[in-house]
């Protein structure tokens, strides 16, 4: 079975929008803007590192990822951490924003998880498998199955892959697509459930001790650090970067 190679191969193992405030020129911080859990906690070390270099950083914090991007847009944050590229474009290409990617920054891995099983050979035939119901997880869920030989996808289907596209099912296993609120309760009435980080911590699972199988260090879906087109080339853009960049936050 074909590995799709730009994805990655199977590893074991809000708030109300205000009207726009001063930009940074006019103010005294970077406000950033990021969803609550992990990556605000990231951000605060962050904060630490950019700060001891002359740049002070307000986290803002957000529940919601359409709030976290028309936020950025309508320049109530100078700048936001996006969960990955593709979320991004879909913004953009939906709403129009003038948003660009200006570096990379924390990979939280998707996995697979069991209450019932195991390891993967443990599924049997006709197994039921949970998976997010939205446009980005949902087909980095099919890649990653596909990655582990239990899925055959399309040709071409590449980070849009939908059920649509599942060429070859060797185990005839059964694909369910659930509200992402909902994976708490799937994981006790399906086989396995393909979970994203933030879900999987949420629930008390450390995905790389609890998961069956977890996203290696090649994912394309990586956080990414965006700003508005016009701030792209702004000297404190670059120090940004540099502090999230950091050993301490390595």
């Amino acid at each position: 079975m074909r590995t799709i190679r730009s994805a990655w191969m199977c590893g074991a193992l809000g708030l109300a929008l205000l009207a726009p405030q001063n930009s940074h020129a006019e103010r005294n911080s970077v406000r950033i803007g990021a969803l609550s859990g992990p990556t605000t906690q990231i951000l605060e070390v962050v904060q630490e590192v950019a700060a001891e270099n002359g740049l002070p950083i307000e986290i803002v914090r957000f529940d919601n990822l359409d709030k976290l991007t028309e936020a950025l847009e309508s320049g109530n944050l100078e700048a936001d951490e996006e969960p990955n590229a593709p979320s991004l474009e879909i913004q953009v290409q939906q709403h129009g924003y003038k948003l660009t990617q200006v570096a990379y920054t924390v990979t939280q891995p998707m996995g697979i998880y069991s209450s019932k099983i195991a390891s993967l050979t443990g599924l049997k035939w006709g197994d039921r498998i949970a998976i997010a119901a939205n446009p980005i997880d949902g087909p980095r869920a099919l890649i990653l199955l596909h990655n582990c030989g239990l899925l055959g996808l399309r040709d071409g289907a590449g980070l849009n892959a939908t059920v649509a596209d599942i060429t070859e099912n060797p185990k005839n296993l059964q694909i369910i697509e659930i509200p992402t609120v909902d994976m708490q309760t799937s994981l006790q009435s399906v086989a396995a459930v393909v979970m994203p980080f933030s879900s999987a911590t949420n629930l008390g699972l450390y995905p790389a001790r609890d998961s069956l199988v977890i996203e290696d260090g090649h994912s394309p879906y990586a956080g990414i650090l965006a700003v508005k087109d016009e701030d792209k080339d702004a000297p404190w853009v670059s120090q940004l970067i540099k502090a999230y960049h950091s050993e301490k936050v390595k």
